[in-house]
């Protein structure tokens, strides 16, 4: 909330100096090289980006404001190119963005939230990619994940989950360097086991499990790069053998 705050401030400052600069008798300048130079007011769409320029570079702080002058968004530049907090408000005055820049790339936290300022997503960044803890909120049900996965450079690592409305784990899947690797799960709602799977880069290797919801195995097999091999068994809920297949090299034989 201080946080809030604080950025509610420093945007009510910033407008301030908006609307002053916007009575400054000069502005949309150039130099004698055809630089653009001083205070500028560029219009996109409907709004209008405003800030200082220096040797036809964007320097220090940009606004844009809505047709109707309402603050929509404020960046900050130096040497021409993104650096530090950039925020985006809609016209109502709610949060939409909340993202940091380096060298014109995001890095660091990136915040994203839906209409009415409810959290949509917060995702770490590093050189312009995901880097760290990417987690994604359901739209229609503030506050609950949907996604929570963890990136290096770009790629998923580790251990990224899914859960459904009511916040249950519905699938838990491990990565290597962006590669499914490792034990791989889905649940049914209440956290009881799905299927239980491994994969090596991405393909799936040795033993495959299905269950019912009640625990009883459904159907159980065996992967042999990346294919079915040998019996395949299914069971009925009571434990029962219903159906076996046999494989060789994914084909049914």
């Amino acid at each position: 909330m201080k946080k809030i705050i604080f950025l509610l401030l420093s945007l009510s400052f910033v407008t301030v100096i908006g609307f002053a600069q916007t009575s400054q008798p000069s502005k949309n300048q150039k130099d004698e090289k055809n630089q653009k130079q001083g205070y500028w007011e560029e219009k996109q769409g409907r709004s209008i980006y405003s800030g200082d320029y220096v040797d036809g570079k964007k320097e220090g702080t940009w606004v844009k404001h809505f047709n109707n002058n309402i603050l929509n968004k404020v960046d900050h530049y130096e040497e021409g190119v993104l650096n530090g907090l950039s925020v985006t408000i809609d016209q109502r005055g709610y949060f939409l963005v909340e993202e940091y820049y380096t060298g014109g790339k995001l890095d660091g936290v990136s915040r994203h939230y839906s209409r009415g300022g409810v959290l949509k997503s917060v995702i770490q960044y590093k050189n312009g990619l995901y880097h760290g803890l990417k987690q994604v909120y359901y739209a229609n049900v503030p506050g609950k994940i949907m996604e929570e996965s963890v990136y290096n450079m770009g790629k998923k690592n580790g251990v990224s989950k899914w859960f459904d409305q009511e916040g249950y784990l519905i699938a838990e899947y491990n990565y290597k360097n962006g590669e499914l690797s490792g034990e791989q799960k889905t649940f049914y709602t209440g956290n009881k086991i799905m299927t239980e799977e491994s994969y090596i880069n991405s393909e799936p290797v040795g033993e495959y499990k299905e269950y019912y919801e009640n625990g009883q195995i459904k159907l159980i097999g065996d992967y042999e790069d990346g294919k079915k091999e040998g019996k395949w068994i299914e069971y009925d809920e009571e434990g029962n053998v219903t159906k076996v297949t046999r494989f060789k090299a994914g084909e049914e034989k």
